[in-house]
């Protein structure tokens, strides 16, 4: 147990890391327009800027789908991320005033859906059942692959013809993770079920606010 709450948290402070990198841009982008400060959405802009990113180059025959170049592209937004925080730097006491609260419940809401289903998978963390064998299948290929399209597991030679954009998101987090399929496969579940449950509760905060200004 001790073990599997060490590799959740490590987990966790690096997808915070995402956190961190998107919050210049959501106060400069949502400062004056949400209650909830788009908070919820920062893990999640920084993972689709990422991953799209590769998705595109990798396709062009580029070899970008790798740990190196995560890393790399994070430096690149981390420096980005800097020079927005000179320019929103003013506003940064009187945005933490607003939204504190607010944020405070996304991040409860975050750490309970991502430590809680992180440890509920620990009773049962074989990928054995449904399609998780294929999902995992997947996901070892696009960690394995620097350039797309991902070849066809199955059939040598092909390209793999099914909607495996999602695995490959799957992929992006583990490899920027460092940590092996067989356990970041069920960290994925815990990620994703505590974006949902943040971004659940900001979205239905924001259209209360917006319905009772109206």
């Amino acid at each position: 147990m001790v073990q599997d709450l060490l590799l959740i948290s490590y987990a966790w402070i690096l997808t915070f890391i995402w956190q961190w990198l998107a919050l210049p841009w959501l106060i400069t982008w949502f400062k004056h327009r949400s209650l909830t400060a788009g908070w919820a959405f920062g893990r999640l802009l920084v993972w689709m800027v990422l991953s799209l990113f590769i998705w595109f180059t990798a396709h062009l025959g580029l070899p970008t789908n790798t740990p190196a170049m995560i890393w790399l592209l994070l430096l690149v937004m981390g420096f980005l991320s800097y020079r927005q925080w000179q320019v929103v730097k003013p506003v940064v006491s009187d945005w933490i005033k607003v939204s504190r609260w607010s944020i405070f419940c996304q991040e409860i809401l975050f750490l309970v859906g991502f430590f809680g289903l992180s440890l509920v998978r620990t009773y049962q963390p074989n990928m054995m059942d449904l399609e998780k064998f294929m999902d995992a299948g997947l996901m070892i290929a696009y960690w394995r692959s620097p350039t797309l399209p991902l070849q066809d597991m199955w059939l040598a030679g092909q390209n793999f013809n099914y909607y495996t954009f999602g695995h490959f998101l799957g992929a992006i987090v583990s490899q920027f993770w460092g940590i092996e399929i067989r356990y970041s496969y069920n960290l994925l579940l815990g990620l994703i079920c505590g974006l949902v449950l943040m971004e659940s509760f900001a979205v239905v905060a924001d259209l209360v606010v917006d319905h009772e200004k109206t």
